[in-house]
This record gives structure tokens, sequence and C-alpha cells, in this order.
């Protein structure tokens, strides 16, 4: 009787044991999250930066590659450590809770760094989710040299579609072959650069060497470097060779500034033109050829062929002190003076300051036909009230303009990085050379919004020089 009645109390604790068991494998994010293995191993590391969506991927900079965990929260997720070799370089790899779907879970991220140009298949993370090992790979990603590396190239193009750049090694053998006399003619172009500062060249003897046409660039000679490294005219000049024999190229120099923010000078490699005898040539031929030399060419360079000066701090705070003074007065040799240290520095000339002694004179022009019209009125004379009103309208409407103007606030770049956000870490978007005049569009503690052309973004304040 009694080993009977034992028996009946231990099958209780068997179904209870066994209940026990089936909930907690039940309770596993497996079954109790819908959660399959084969969703598991379907899982992929996506690049995912919001900034870089859509566009190219260069190399030397941190791509982050995501991927999202449903239903597994980080203490659950073990990451094995990847290993860094020659073509992927991995800065940092970490786990955190993401609420970003309905399923709360974790999210990875890792950030991979890769050095060269190509076409990359980052080998899979190593992870165990819930103790269970899984490989999950990465998307294949295609990366573009990055241009910040990249130095400014000056590029020839000849009208029968000989082209030469200065990435091309130098050769001692002829790139064109052409008869005495004739006019060569090319376009030359720049990529690679955010501003030009000027451009000059050595008259090559025996030939004879001009410009003939600027494009639209030397005009701004500013480009904003989210335009991408595209090919930019600068001009097309011609060249007529009057002699004989293997002729160096003219040595064409270009005064820029990089997109890593360096000014630099530009040229051609050394190359050769092979010059033979013109064809059906008469006795006095080299008399024709220099015929053409005493064209009047009305043309004026001479602002254009300039040494590239190096703009320093002080340079930057004498611009600022002339332009301030030439806000205050207006005498013309404050603006003379300016205009002569931007040409000297390679910087556009053409902007000036709005003198505030307009406004003082409109004022007091104001004042003085608001009496006068008083007086007209009592004495009821209507031509002078009537001349004295138009007066004071032309006044009223010219303060207003001039107020304007004033209040507008201009400032000297130093040279500077600008930004798309006002935070250090926020993504670069341009570089502002030193000693460009720039617009402060808005201020924020101590960060400024500032304008260049069409390219404006923030930068801190101690990067700029207020005109006062």
């Amino acid at each position: 009787m009694e080993k009977q009645r034992n028996t009946t109390d231990t099958k209780p604790r068997k179904r209870f044991l066994i209940f026990a068991a089936l909930i907690i494998i039940i309770s596993h994010p497996f079954f109790a999250q819908n959660f399959s293995s084969r969703e598991l191993s379907n899982l992929v590391l996506i690049h995912s930066d919001d900034n870089l969506k859509n566009q190219k991927l260069f190399s030397n900079t941190d791509i982050i590659f995501e991927v999202i965990i449903p239903f597994f929260n980080p203490s659950q997720i073990e990451i094995e450590t990847p290993i860094t070799t020659l073509t992927e370089v991995y800065k940092t790899v970490k786990c955190v809770e993401d609420y970003s779907t309905t399923n709360a879970g974790s999210r990875i991220e890792v950030a991979v760094n890769f050095p060269k140009k190509g076409t990359f298949h980052p080998r899979p993370l190593k992870v165990k989710i819930g103790g269970i090992a899984e490989e999950i790979p990465f998307e294949k990603v295609q990366i573009d040299f990055n241009p910040d590396e990249q130095p400014p190239v000056v590029m020839i193009n000849f009208t029968d579609g000989t082209t030469v750049s200065s990435e091309d090694s130098f050769s001692d053998k002829p790139l064109l072959s052409v008869a005495a006399g004739t006019k060569l003619r090319f376009t030359s172009s720049l990529q690679y650069i955010v501003q030009l500062q000027g451009y000059n060249w050595e008259l090559p003897e025996n030939s004879l060497f001009r410009q003939i046409k600027e494009h639209e660039f030397t005009q701004t000679k500013y480009i904003d470097k989210a335009e991408g490294p595209k090919v930019i005219p600068v001009c097309d000049f011609e060249w007529t060779v009057l002699k004989e024999g293997l002729i160096q190229f003219p040595d064409v120099n270009f005064q820029v500034t990089g997109y890593n923010g360096c000014k630099v000078n530009v040229k051609l490699p050394n190359f050769y033109v092979e010059v033979t005898a013109k064809e059906n040539s008469v006795q006095n031929t080299n008399d024709s050829y220099y015929s053409s030399a005493f064209e009047t060419d009305n043309s004026d360079y001479s602002d254009l062929i300039s040494e590239p000066v190096p703009i320093f701090l002080e340079d930057c705070e004498k611009l600022c002190e002339l332009r301030s003074k030439e806000r205050k007065s207006l005498s013309y040799k404050t603006k003379k003076q300016r205009i002569a240290l931007e040409k000297k520095l390679g910087l556009p000339s053409d902007q000036g300051e709005f003198p505030l002694i307009f406004l003082i004179f409109a004022i007091t022009l104001f004042t003085v036909s608001t009496i006068f019209l008083f007086l007209n009125i009592r004495r009821k004379q209507i031509i002078k009230t009537i001349i004295h009103s138009l007066i004071m309208s032309g006044c009223i409407a010219f303060i207003l303009f001039a107020v304007t103007k004033i209040k507008t606030t201009y400032a000297i770049s130093k040279g500077c990085t600008i930004l798309s956000i006002p935070e250090e870490q926020s993504e670069s978007k341009s570089e502002i050379p030193a000693g460009n005049r720039v617009l402060v569009k808005e201020q924020s503690g101590r960060w400024v919004y500032i304008l260049l052309g069409d390219t404006g973004g923030w930068c801190s304040k101690e990067n700029i020089l207020i005109i006062r």
C-alpha cells in the first residue's frame, strides 16, 4: 500500500518537470519569437551610411555596415573580432540595442576602411547569436579613389583629339608632327581643384603664342568640391611654330587650390612637337611667318599673369583692415591698396565695400529736405514742395537700401573647411581658401554659416575675420 502511494506521488512530479522543460524550450528566442535558423542565415551586413547613400564610396574613409537582429538583446550576441588585411581595415565593431522596428532587438555596426580603389567583398563576420555560431556576410561594395588625395591635374586637348595631362610621364618622342607655320590650337582644362588663382606662360622662342578665349570658369574662379572631379575648361591658346626641328611645348603654369585646401602650381610635363618644313615653301617664307606677329590684340591679361603667392594670416588681417577702412571712408587710396593686395594674392578684387558715409549723407539730405518741405508748405510754394517731396522719397529709398547693405555681414576667410551642420564631427562639404570675402548668413554660438558664391556651410568663428 505504501509503495503504491509513493508511485502515485512521483507521477505529478514527472509531469511538472516535463512541463517546465517544455516552457524553457519554448521560451527560447527561436521558438518564442518565430525567428528561425533559416532567417538568421539570411542576415547581411549592408552599407547604410545616410550621408553617403546613393553616392560614391571613397578610399581611406570609414564605411559603416550594419545589420539588425530582431528579438535578441546585445547580451545574447557575441562577436569575434575581424582580422584586418591589406585591402580592408576594421576600425570599430559594436552591438547596440535597436528599436527601429516593432520587434526590438540588436544592431551590429562595423566600420571598415578600404585603403585602395576597387570592388571589395569583406569576409563574413563570425558571431554567436543565442549560443548558435553564425557567419554574417557583408554586401559587395565599389570603392573609388578619394579625390581629397588626388593632386590637381592640368590637361591639354588639341583640335585633332590629341590629349596630354600633368599625370602623363615624360617622353622624348614627339607628341605631334606639324609643318612650320601651322597654327596649333588647344584647350587647357583643370581637374580636382576648388579655386583658380591665376595662370601664366613663358613665351617660347621662334614661335607665336597667344590666348584666344577665356571660358566661364575664369570669371568665377571657384567650384564646389561636391560637384565631383569634373574636367573644367579654362582657356584656349594658339601656338604657331616658326622654326623646323624638335620644339618643346610652351610652359603654361596654373596656380590653383586643390581638394585638400593647399595652393599648388601645376603644369604639363615637358613634351615635344616635331616641326617639319612647310610644303611648297618660297624664299620669303620666314617673312610670312612673322607677318602675323604684328597683329594687335587689345585683350588685357595683366591680371592673369601672376606668380602664386601663399596667403598667410597677416595677409587676411591686412585685407580685413583695408575693407573695414573702405567701409568707413570715401578714400580711393584705401580701395586702391585693397585691390592691389588682392591681385597680388590672386584673389577676386571686383567686390568692394559699401561706404557708411553714403548713409550719413542720405540721412543729412533727408533732414534738410524735410525742413525745406515744411517751410515751402507754410509759404505755399507748390513747385518747391513737390521737388523736396521727390528728394525725400529718393532719400528714403536710398536709406533703406544703404541700411540693408550695411547690416549685411561680410568676413575674410582664414582658410577653413565648411561643414554641413554646426558640429565638429559632421560631414565636410568643401574648402574655403584663405583671403576670400565670404557672406555671413547666420550665427549659432561659436558657429557661423558662410557663403562663397553658391557654396555655403558652417565653420567656427575663429576661422573668419569680420569686416567691421
